[in-house]
């Protein structure tokens, strides 16, 4: 492990501590080279997240391994049907609507798919299912629509008008 290693642990392990989202003592930090994984338990996929959401913040270090995992108690088990449901009233509920999303289930581990337009329609999504108990995981298979053929014609004549408009100024 070399300095530039150690160093990189501590300000990850500090940034857990002070954290109020996640359990610090149950999780390590290994730091190999500049790559960095999390190992042990967590109670739900939120405080995963939200540990990996940290090692992110450090210095731009994205997470290397999939040691950490969610053990969730007996009380947060949920069939995959009622996950289902809990999720799709989530993105129902949800400030943008997203009705072009569809949800699967296996295990816990949610995948969303389906379309929308915007990337943070897509984020918005992913973010409504986090929280949700007996998640386990979610992969967003969310794809963005392409603009139109219309959208770089449009982009283009707005160009063209705006061009000779602050050369007149």
């Amino acid at each position: 492990m070399t300095m530039a290693d150690i160093k990189l642990k501590q300000e990850i392990e500090d940034d857990l501590r002070w954290n109020p989202r996640v359990h610090e003592n149950r999780i390590g930090v290994r730091v190999d080279h500049g790559r960095v994984s999390l190992v042990g338990e967590v109670d739900t996929y939120l405080e995963k997240w939200a540990a990996e959401e940290t090692v992110r913040r450090v210095g731009d270090v994205h997470p290397a391994g999939e040691a950490l995992i969610v053990s969730l108690a007996q009380g947060q088990l949920q069939l995959d049907r009622q996950i289902a449901e809990a999720a799709l009233n989530a993105l129902k509920w949800d400030v943008w609507g997203l009705e072009g999303v569809t949800v699967e289930v296996h295990r816990g581990q949610v995948t969303l798919g389906g379309q929308v337009h915007w990337n943070f329609e897509r984020q918005s999504a992913e973010r409504a299912i986090r929280p949700l108990p007996g998640v386990v995981g979610v992969t967003n298979s969310i794809r963005i629509r392409s603009l139109s053929p219309a959208g770089p014609r449009v982009r283009a004549t707005r160009r063209d008008r705006v061009r000779p408009a602050l050369v007149q100024a």
